[in-house]
């Protein structure tokens, strides 16, 4: 696999931009019809609900998707929130360019925590392959057996250098399954007993 291949990734703190892009072997309007449409979306990306239309529901309970369709434009622009309750992991988009006889450049943009860049990396990495088998073959394709090709490809990211989560201020890995760790309290200075004096450590919000 070339670095070409590869998502690219930006941004410093506790945000990043995930880029993916991939051509396509079809015309605009075909491969527009594969990502918009709920019977070819769910032969290769397995959404239980897509109502398309701005304001329409999309949905995937297995992988957290419980998002709004923002953007419908035909044949280009496809962009839906990720989680309208929790908006931290951001805004998906689709932008599609026709680059050729019989050729399209999908573009996958979202923004999300750096904690969670790894897993976004290789998940929407095979999510575009997953949507290049189907243009090529028409037919459903199911995921891998045992996520063996998404754990491949996190591998993959984490030796060309992307990390699962982002380094805390206190030093500390944030442990995906708890959250962020939390900046402990300032010290004070005077008036107070040296066990009141000593930094708390916090343990963050824990999971389940």
């Amino acid at each position: 696999m070339s670095n070409d291949e590869l998502a690219t990734i930006a941004g410093h703190g506790a945000a990043r931009r995930l880029e993916v892009r991939r051509v396509i072997g079809a015309a605009i309007e075909q491969t527009w019809a594969a990502i918009t449409s709920p019977e070819e979306l769910a032969l290769w990306w397995k959404c239980e609900v897509l109502e398309p239309r701005e304001g329409g529901r999309i949905q995937r309970a297995d992988a957290g998707l419980n998002g709004t369709v923002k953007v419908m434009q035909a044949p280009y622009i496809f962009e839906f929130t990720w989680d309208d309750v929790n908006v931290a992991p951001g805004l998906v988009r689709f932008d599609l360019v026709e680059v050729g006889d019989g050729e399209t450049l999908v573009t996958l943009v979202q923004y999300i925590p750096a904690s969670h860049i790894l897993g976004a990396a290789a998940g929407w990495h095979e999510i575009l392959e997953r949507l290049g088998t189907y243009i090529d073959t028409g037919v459903l394709v199911p995921p891998s057996e045992g996520d063996s090709r998404f754990e491949e490809l996190k591998r993959v990211y984490q030796a060309a250098g992307v990390s699962w989560s982002l380094p805390s201020r206190s030093g500390r890995e944030p442990d995906p399954r708890r959250g962020l760790p939390q900046r402990g309290r300032r010290r004070r200075r005077g008036g107070r007993s040296p066990s009141r004096r000593r930094r708390r450590r916090s343990r963050g919000p824990r999971a389940g």
